[in-house]
């Protein structure tokens, strides 16, 4: 099957931006980037930490940060310290026309379901080639 072509009549145009890579003081490393219908934009945002171990490398962690339309930042969830809701290498995030978020993690092979809020709601996949599973 044939992908759909799009046309529209007028070329896009640039309204704002913001955010860094990574570093210290807030700035981020924006990896996908979803928006809901309020105009609420979630970006799944990698960050590098140290480990404690002398010359050892830096090992990316990831979070969603959560901003309104104007890119005031509202909440973020998914660090390491928070097991329930982290994640190992998030590949996608979407929200659907209720409002909630989900994510796709590559390391994991399951998407996640969350409220606007970031509290999880189910997780669901995994490795293999049976019906709902991913290879």
């Amino acid at each position: 099957m044939a992908a759909p072509v799009w046309a529209q009549e007028e070329a896009p145009r640039f309204v704002a931006a913001w955010g860094k890579q990574a570093t210290p003081d807030g700035r981020f490393d924006p990896l996908a980037i979803a928006a809901n219908a309020e105009g609420e934009v979630y970006v799944i945002h990698r960050y590098q930490t140290k480990k404690a171990e002398k010359d050892a490398k830096e090992e990316n962690r990831y979070r969603i940060r959560k901003f309104d339309g104007s890119g005031k930042f509202l909440l973020e969830w998914g660090d390491f310290s928070d097991l329930k809701r982290h994640f190992k290498l998030p590949t996608g995030v979407f929200t659907d026309a209720q409002g909630f978020v989900y994510t796709s993690d590559g390391a994991t092979e399951q998407v996640q379901k969350y409220t606007p809020e970031g509290k999880l709601l189910v997780r669901f996949g995994s490795k293999g080639v049976e019906d709902g599973q991913s290879k």
